[in-house]
């Protein structure tokens, strides 16, 4: 009796501790660049200067209807509207069970992303100071 008592309480001890929400990196096959590594702070300060460059950036994930966007604290300005790039999407979803949005999973988690700055591009709306498009890598 004891032995089983000690098999359940170990049972229950191990699942409580499993990661269910585990670290998770995606790239696409194009994504080998090495990504020059930046801050959103110094793209919103010096945007010119980043355009078209390819970058790997780390931000909290904000997602919803007509938004998608990162920015240094958890729904806070500046924010920087991102575009991930359609097989990154394609390979998000893949891992996805179903009924269950990965975008959903990603909202408030810190991500590095990797992809194209775009200044000309502003977002929903003109809402965001740039964009990062074509984006290849998440990690969160």
């Amino acid at each position: 009796m004891r032995r089983i008592l000690t098999a359940v309480i170990f049972l229950i001890n191990f699942n409580c501790n499993l990661d269910h929400n585990a670290h998770r990196v995606f790239q696409t096959p194009e994504c080998l660049q090495n990504p020059e590594k930046v801050t959103i702070k110094m793209l919103k300060n010096s945007p010119v200067r980043y355009h078209s460059h390819f970058v790997e950036i780390s931000g909290f994930y904000e997602w919803g209807t007509e938004q998608s966007s990162v920015s240094e604290k958890f729904n806070e300005k500046p924010m920087i509207w991102i575009n991930f790039s359609f097989d990154l999407v394609d390979s998000l979803e893949k891992d996805d069970l179903p009924n269950e949005s990965i975008f959903l999973k990603m909202i408030g988690k810190k991500l590095k992303i990797r992809g194209v700055v775009d200044t000309n591009d502003h977002g929903h709306l003109g809402g965001y100071f740039a964009t990062i498009r074509n984006i290849c890598f998440v990690e969160f």
